[in-house]
């Protein structure tokens, strides 16, 4: 989990006082920690930082509280890229009959300027979309899968291959031996493609093995993947 120093937000009341909270984000998966005073610690976990804070604006704003951040600005909303690749932390601002354009705001910046509901902001959202027919596109919510299946396949590909280059030395100093055969078939049942002789020559084509081992990973991060994005769903409705 990547993780970032502790923030300080500045919220306005609804006697219109300021007040600051103190909140700690991190990624993957994303995840935003609220300490408010004479509030018990609030955590929101979504697929990116955007929705985190929608969801802590969600818990607050119905009390008449606003968060002064660009995270809260009505035009601010980030793009679909922004969201798989860079976790909703830029965001676009957008201007009716105009096409989203950099440069970035940072989600957590402080801004007061036309800070709205979540309500409102996507309201904003859908109107500049059909006020952008032919660009809507910039912004349309791809959501986390394709990240979570990017880095499961890194994170499986490198343990894979890891324990692979191992298996080969032993292979190579003829140290493998049919005890290890449980293990191997267990982390790379592709294996099974070649042949085993007598004298244990297990990986005698080393680079259709690597292909192999990343097609493999891939299938299972995908698979993940699935899994963890439906339990997602499951519990959140």
């Amino acid at each position: 989990m990547a993780s970032q120093p502790s923030r300080t937000l500045t919220l306005m009341r609804p006697n219109g006082l300021k007040e600051t909270c103190t909140v700690i984000d991190s990624t993957y998966p994303c995840t935003l920690k609220v300490f408010m005073e004479g509030r018990e610690e609030m955590t929101f976990v979504d697929d990116d930082m955007f929705e985190c804070l929608s969801q802590f604006r969600n818990c607050i704003e119905p009390e008449g509280y606003r968060v002064l951040c660009f995270g809260s600005k009505k035009n601010a909303y980030p793009s679909g890229m922004g969201r798989d690749m860079g976790c909703g932390y830029g965001l676009y601002e957008l201007y009716l009959g105009k096409s989203a354009e950099s440069p970035l705001v940072k989600i957590f910046d402080y801004c007061e300027e036309d800070i709205v509901t979540v309500k409102e902001q996507r309201a904003f959202f859908e109107q500049w979309k059909d006020s952008n027919a032919s660009d809507g596109y910039v912004t349309k919510r791809r959501g986390g899968f394709l990240r979570d299946v990017l880095w499961l396949w890194l994170g499986i590909s490198a343990v894979r291959v890891g324990t692979a280059v191992v298996v080969l030395n032993l292979q190579a100093k003829r140290q493998l031996s049919y005890e290890h055969l449980p293990l191997v078939f267990f982390l790379w049942p592709e294996v099974f493609i070649f042949p085993i002789d007598e004298e244990m020559y297990l990986i005698d084509y080393a680079l259709l093995l690597s292909l192999a081992l990343c097609v493999g990973s891939a299938f299972v991060a995908v698979t993940i993947a699935g899994m963890m994005h439906l339990a997602r769903r499951l519990t959140s409705s």
